[in-house]
């Protein structure tokens, strides 16, 4: 088992449900991926620094830390290719 830290930026100009709702839902398909989360970051809103959307200038940035195989962040990234919820999603090895 690797350790990974993962950032997602969240889309929230569509979501109904608030942002602890839409956490559990990260950490819940992380675990489906066979990966174990140790810990949770709300980082909050952050203005983009290049704006490609002029609709979508800023995002709410989570930050997971977790442990998985090696297969477990391309897993966890084709989970979430098509969640209109998350705009992009950085995972690097720690």
């Amino acid at each position: 088992m690797n350790n990974y830290l993962a950032t997602f930026i969240v889309d929230t100009r569509h979501q109904q449900d608030s942002m602890e709702s839409f956490i559990e839902h990260l950490k819940t398909n992380m675990e489906a991926a066979s990966a174990q989360v140790a810990e949770v970051k709300d980082l909050g809103q952050k203005d983009f620094a290049r704006v490609t959307d002029k609709k979508f200038p800023s995002g709410h940035y989570v930050r997971i830390a977790f442990s998985a195989p090696s297969q477990g962040p391309a897993a966890i990234q084709e989970r979430f290719r098509l969640d209109k919820g998350v705009n992009r999603i950085f995972i690097e090895a720690v």
